[in-house]
């Protein structure tokens, strides 16, 4: 994409993260710990865009699920209609974003070794293809289930990643809903993945190879 766009994009999602930040440190309130783990997550992304070499539409979507994210400090987290609740559309869209930007960044990497034949390897090896995909989101899902967990353990009850509260289970050190909340996070992101890395196949690897 084009640096300009890059840029505005950036400079816009850090200064809105900021101003979350200076709002949640104003109220003390314990989301000012994803605000700085959101800045410093950014940052790293603007640092190694060089080589990742994200588009306008990977970067939107990327601050898209940051943003539906740290909205939980507006108590969105205790959102739900019917069986919907908003952790499960928080991790849809995190779980899409990560099946369609990952399946580009796999892409990014077959086109390093042969540029003209990166179609027919897809199309040839496209199980496998969608496999990795999957696979990445999925371990990336089980990494953020780990840091829940471990705040669980460390900090206990509050808002935000690294505590326990609305989002997670209804009641505090329930095993069974400590566990049926693990699982349906985990089935939600590798569904939405496979839904992201499907969109992005069939937004981008439509033509059959030559």
């Amino acid at each position: 994409m084009a640096d300009k766009e890059y840029r505005a994009i950036y400079v816009t999602s850090i200064l809105l993260f900021v101003i979350f930040l200076i709002y949640n440190l104003w109220r003390k309130s314990q989301w000012a710990l994803d605000n700085t783990f959101t800045l410093v997550f950014l940052l790293v992304i603007y640092w190694f865009n060089e080589k990742l070499n994200l588009r306008k539409i990977d970067v939107l979507l990327l601050n898209l699920s940051l943003l539906v994210h740290n909205f939980g400090m507006f108590a969105f987290y205790s959102w739900n209609w019917h069986v919907i609740e908003d952790d499960n559309l928080i991790h849809f869209i995190a779980g899409f974003s990560g099946g369609y930007i990952i399946f580009y960044l796999v892409e990014q990497q077959l086109r390093k070794i042969d540029h003209q034949k990166t179609s027919l390897v897809i199309e040839r090896h496209k199980i496998l293809v969608a496999f990795l995909v999957i696979a990445l989101v999925t371990t990336l899902g089980v990494g953020i289930e780990l840091m829940e967990f471990a705040g669980s353990e460390l900090f206990g009850p509050g808002e935000g990643l690294f505590f326990y509260g609305a989002g997670d289970v209804g009641k505090f050190g329930n095993p069974a809903e400590m566990y049926g909340d693990t699982m349906s996070d985990i089935i939600i992101n590798i569904v939405a993945a496979i839904i992201g890395a499907i969109t992005y196949a069939f937004c981008h690897l439509r033509k059959k190879p030559q």
